[in-house]
């Protein structure tokens, strides 16, 4: 489990679903989880985003029912964004764009 921030969004799914994990450790670090996981040491839940495009060893699950949820970018004035803070604006915008048409 995650020591901070994404153990507040997996536990109401946790809470839905009636189910009470052993907790058997909690990690900062995503990677740190993902070897343990690796090692066969144990199972995790943790946002998609927050994981690599794969890692050797680990094998990745889709919740069922999904859990989805919104992220979002937030900047004083998009006006005033320097090219590099803009072109990762654009690029986030291209990649929620896919995400969201069918597949």
């Amino acid at each position: 489990m995650m020591q901070e921030g994404a153990h507040r969004s997996i536990e109401p799914i946790l809470d839905r679903a009636a189910v009470r994990p052993r907790v058997r450790y909690r990690f900062t670090q995503v990677i740190s989880i993902l070897g343990v996981v690796q090692q066969g040491l144990g199972v995790s839940i943790a946002p998609r985003l927050a994981l690599p495009e794969q890692y050797p060893g680990v094998v990745y699950r889709p919740l069922h029912p999904r859990a989805p949820r919104r992220v979002a970018l937030a900047m004083r004035d998009i006006a005033e964004l320097s090219p590099v803070a803009r072109a990762f604006v654009e690029l986030a915008e291209r990649w929620a764009k896919r995400r969201r048409s069918p597949r």
